[in-house]
């Protein structure tokens, strides 16, 4: 059984999160800054990786690398929209744009330049992608993400702006970043499943917060049906009531461990996808384990069968999708690994036992190996 020892955690943590939801001026503000300093940040800084000479070398650089910083004086003069007055779709978005004076912060900017360009990934298409929001109402792109915490996506859902606590701002930085770096490029020769971030960035105005910028691997093209989080927990791993019908699941849900084996159990995929898949989050997990790293989470999208073909994809989405075989020939998985910014001692221990790296990581991959099966149909 897969829950023979469980120790996992709770959905207790707390975490800073935008509150999107809501429409109060103040959260709206606060969305829209953040809003113009990516894009700020984006547009100005103008690199020519390969006039670096940081470009030929493998990762991880050279410490220096990933300890810049570069800063930047943000106002209403630099979010070049064009025809503003006519784009923006309300007179308080207008008046919150006009007034904005602030500082943006982007951390280790040539690292996430350069893992934005292994990606294929064009900055100003990135920023192109966050300014639409001011011509629609934000609240129509934000919604609940992994670890109950919300997100704003960009107008195409390929990008993720989201906030972070200064505890996994310094651990992605001191801890995470450079391994990491060499991870994604090197080791796993850009195969590895563990979400792309694409930059980290610290805004101070009013009040000081951090942002993450992150690929989202979903693409828009598949019609999901369900998205789990999971942790190969079972401690308050559960959204949907037993008797809760799979026809009356909300839209949106983030479905957790033990909703998974209420109505999906395992994932059927082909014998080359399972072993394939197995090897893949097996060195990513080891990765994490690593570094120190817990809580993160397996994402697993499940979609109806596509009409087109994963390869005929940005290779950015392709490697995170898997076709359902036999009891799933209907299905298409879109699997990646997630959250993977805290270390155990982040972690606020009331009302849960907290378990080692190594703990959470032998039960993580037991988890998964016991639900990837091979279906040779």
């Amino acid at each position: 059984m897969i829950y023979e020892e469980d120790s996992g955690f709770n959905d207790s943590v707390s975490e800073p999160r935008f509150s999107f939801l809501q429409t109060k001026d103040l959260e709206e503000e606060k969305a829209i800054e953040s809003l113009i300093c990516v894009y700020s940040a984006l547009n100005k800084l103008k690199l020519e990786l390969r006039n670096t000479e940081a470009f030929q070398v493998t990762p991880p650089w050279d410490f220096s690398f990933y300890d810049q910083t570069f800063e930047w004086k943000v106002n209403s003069g630099d979010f070049l929209v064009p025809n503003i007055n006519q784009n923006i779709s309300s007179q308080s978005k207008f008046y919150l744009v006009k007034r904005f004076s602030g500082s943006v912060f982007e951390c280790a900017p040539l690292v996430f330049a350069h893992i934005r360009y292994q990606d294929g990934l064009n900055e100003t298409e990135i920023a192109n992608s966050f300014s639409g929001l001011l011509s629609n109402d934000i609240n129509n792109f934000t919604a609940r993400y992994f670890g109950d915490s919300t997100i704003i996506y960009s107008t195409n859902k390929n990008f993720i702006l989201k906030q972070i606590s200064a505890i996994e701002k310094q651990n992605l930085l001191s801890t995470i970043l450079p391994a990491y770096h060499k991870h994604i490029s090197t080791s796993s020769s850009n195969k590895s499943l563990l979400a792309r971030i694409l930059g980290i960035y610290h805004v101070k105005s009013k009040e000081s917060y951090d942002l993450v910028l992150i690929k989202n691997f979903i693409p828009s093209e598949i019609s999901l049906k369900y998205l789990y989080e999971l942790k190969g927990s079972k401690l308050d791993r559960q959204v949907l009531s037993n008797s809760y019908s799979v026809s009356l699941v909300p839209e949106g849900s983030i479905l957790k461990d033990l909703d998974f084996f209420q109505l999906q159990q395992s994932l059927h995929i082909s014998f080359l996808d399972s072993g394939w898949l197995s090897r893949i989050i097996l060195e990513d997990v080891n990765f994490l384990k690593s570094l120190g790293l817990v809580d993160y989470c397996l994402c697993i999208a499940v979609g109806e069968y596509p009409t087109f073909k994963k390869h005929s994809l940005h290779s950015a989405f392709a490697r995170h999708i898997y076709y359902g075989k036999g009891l799933d020939a209907s299905k298409v998985f879109v699997v990646g690994l997630v959250e993977f910014f805290k270390k155990s001692e982040d972690l606020d221990s009331r009302d849960k036992q907290v378990v080692s790296p190594e703990h959470y990581a032998q039960r993580f991959s037991k988890f998964v190996f016991g639900i990837v099966k091979c279906d040779f149909l």
